[in-house]
C-alpha cells in the first residue's frame, strides 16, 4: 500500500484499517544526529566485543565481529563469493 506524502503532510497522522486494527501512520523527518550516535555506538560495541573476544581467545566471536565490520557496500550481488567465504 502506498500513501502519497502530500496526504501525510496535510494531516499529522492518518489511520489505516488493517483487519480489526487501526494503524496510525505519520511522516517522520530523518534525524541525522540520532543516526550518527546510533552508528557510533554500534561500532563502539562491536570493537568492545572484538577486544573481549581476542582477550578470551574465542575464534568464533572474533570471526563474527570481523564480519560485522565489513562495510555493507562491498556485500553486493556482484561479490556473492566474498560473503560465503568469510
Amino acid at each position: 500500500m502506498e500513501i502519497p506524502t502530500k496526504v501525510l503532510e496535510e494531516k499529522e497522522t492518518i489511520q489505516i484499517p488493517v483487519g480489526n486494527l487501526l494503524i496510525n501512520v505519520k511522516l517522520v523527518k530523518p534525524d541525522d544526529l540520532k543516526n550518527y550516535v546510533m552508528n557510533f555506538l554500534q561500532h563502539y560495541f562491536i570493537i568492545l566485543n572484538l577486544k573481549d573476544a581476542v582477550k578470551e581467545g574465542d575464534v568464533f566471536r572474533i570471526n563474527n565481529c570481523l564480519k560485522m565490520m565489513i562495510p555493507s557496500s562491498i556485500i553486493t550481488p556482484h561479490f556473492p563469493s566474498i560473503w560465503s567465504s568469510v
